[in-house]
């Protein structure tokens, strides 16, 4: 269990929304929405030393948003319920047919896997913001484990433990933010 101010990012509003309306959190939670300002975010985690914020990959609260007190990060932790690929639209699949056109072989991971990574990467960033920030990063989707791993910085792979299936995300978010 980790105590502290959790940051839970999900691979878009959909699947946030399913995970989010079936919730059952003891502690203070925040839910990003379009309407939702920065400077909310911000106040709710000041206000809230032991609190959950769900937001999306590539959302506005997971992406060049300084969660910070004296250049210290404010979370503890930083959960990626699902890896963050691009949804698959008509846009996505030009894109990708575009790219095989140009590059043939590498098309899937120009158009897939690198804007994944970097939304990824992104989430995870909110965690540590200064040289001194220490926390836990879990990414809750199996494929992070196999062969995607390959493509995760070094440091993450050192550290990285693969546990369990996780059939269950609600189920794994409540138990982790779970009170004593």
């Amino acid at each position: 269990m980790v105590k502290g101010r959790v940051a839970v990012y999900f691979p878009s509003y959909e699947v946030m929304r399913s995970v989010a309306g079936s919730l059952k959190l003891e502690i203070p939670f925040l839910i990003e929405e379009s309407s939702t300002k920065i400077s909310d975010v911000l106040s709710f985690l000041k206000r809230n030393n032991w609190c959950v914020l769900l937001g999306v990959a590539r959302g506005k609260i997971s992406e060049g948003v300084d969660m910070t007190i004296n250049g210290r990060s404010m979370l503890s932790a930083v959960i990626i319920a699902g890896l963050p690929f691009p949804k698959k639209t008509e846009t996505q699949s030009t894109l990708q047919e575009y790219l095989k056109e140009k590059f043939g072989e590498k098309a899937k991971e120009y158009a897939n896997d690198m804007p994944c990574l970097n939304a990824l990467a992104q989430s995870a960033g909110r965690l540590l913001r200064s040289p001194e920030d220490k926390g836990i990063i879990v990414i809750m989707d199996r494929r992070a484990a196999r062969g995607f791993k390959d493509r995760l910085p070094e440091d993450w792979r050192r550290e990285m433990k693969a546990h369990a299936k996780i059939e269950n995300i609600l189920s794994r978010i409540e138990v982790f933010m779970r009170p004593k």
